[in-house]
């Protein structure tokens, strides 16, 4: 179902369809945008495709393994999880204000890239960060013993592409 509505979207976007929940003060995708997101999303049919497909595996393997450990989160996460979601934050308002001020085309991450051409400057990152933390928040989780690692890791990643969007503006 959800590689059907990965395909469906990514179809949507190299059509030139662009921004599905684009707010009233955003503006319209420029034509190198536009030609950007098509290209983008051929470019990546297969990547994402593929990722999808890992990443059922990995929900359904790792699913009730998920469940069981939600509650050792708290050990050690709780040490974290400030500076993390805080990382996850500043990273996100710096790419919503990025894709305003610079424009979605100037984006290196792809996955990012491409739910911002899918739902709009505001709406596409908030889903992908979303998606992104969510992601490291169930892997942190599935393999306790390098959680934190992943965890210090994505913050870094977080923490540093928020000065870079930043630093390119």
């Amino acid at each position: 179902m959800l590689m059907a509505i990965a395909f469906s979207e990514l179809r949507r976007i190299e059509d030139g369809r662009l921004f599905a929940f684009s707010l009233p003060w955003e503006t319209s995708p420029s034509n190198v945008e536009v030609l950007d997101a098509k290209m983008s999303a051929k470019y990546y049919l297969a990547p994402v495709l593929a990722s999808l497909a890992m990443l059922g595996t990995v929900v359904g393997l790792a699913g009730p393994r998920f469940i069981r450990r939600r509650t050792e989160l708290t050990r050690w996460w709780s040490s974290f999880a400030i500076v993390f979601l805080f990382s996850v934050l500043a990273d996100l308002a710096t790419t919503v204000w990025f894709f305003h001020a610079s424009g979605i085309d100037h984006e290196l991450n792809p996955g990012i890239r491409l739910f911002g051409y899918a739902y709009g400057r505001t709406v596409g990152p908030l889903l992908g960060k979303a998606v992104q933390a969510g992601g490291v928040i169930g892997i942190s989780i599935c393999v306790p013993r390098f959680g934190w690692i992943l965890l210090l890791v994505a913050t870094l990643l977080y923490s540093f592409g928020a000065v870079y969007n930043i630093s390119r503006m």
